[in-house]
């Protein structure tokens, strides 16, 4: 059972960086996006 608790931790821990890089990138290109429509006005 220990060995099935590992997997549930590395699971949520996979997930959970993976939606925080999600998040960081999605910020990047609203960043980028902005800073565009900035320069072009």
């Amino acid at each position: 059972m220990q060995y099935m608790s590992g997997i549930v931790d590395v699971a949520i821990g996979l997930v959970f960086v993976y939606l925080l890089l999600s998040l960081i990138c999605s910020s990047l290109t609203e960043m980028a996006d902005r800073k565009d429509s900035f320069v072009n006005e």
